[in-house]
């Protein structure tokens, strides 16, 4: 018989606590995952989660998750309260070139911006 023989199978490393497991999409800070599943997002939100891990998430993380907090848009509702809406569609629009984002309003059309911004209210904290 001509099999190779089988190779040895490395013990896992133990993860920090509140580490992801390796292939994970969200990762976890104190056991908090960065966004529900795309199943528990509505059609908009899924389509926006999609938009904003293409062409957001290598400032933003992904979804929406980073470990700066001034980028971690997960807690723009803590941050801006009943207007984080409005600023984060002006935000997204005019782009913040003094910190390197740029101007989306004439890249995104209303309705893409629209699915953005539902994906954004599903992972406010």
């Amino acid at each position: 018989d001509e099999t190779a023989p089988a190779k040895p199978v490395k013990a896992a490393k133990p993860r920090a606590k509140g580490a992801s497991a390796p292939g994970s999409a969200a990762p976890a800070v104190s056991g908090v995952t960065a966004a529900a599943p795309a199943a528990a997002l509505s059609p908009d939100g899924a389509a926006g989660r999609v938009m904003f891990n293409d062409k957001c998430s290598h400032c933003h993380g992904t979804d929406g998750f980073s470990p700066v907090r001034e980028r971690d848009v997960r807690f723009l509702k803590a941050r801006y309260n009943d207007k984080w809406v409005d600023s984060a569609t002006i935000t997204i629009k005019n782009g913040r070139p003094d910190a390197g984002m740029p101007v989306w309003k004439d890249i995104l059309k209303e309705p893409e911006l629209q699915q953005v911004l539902s994906f954004l209210t599903s992972i406010q904290k």
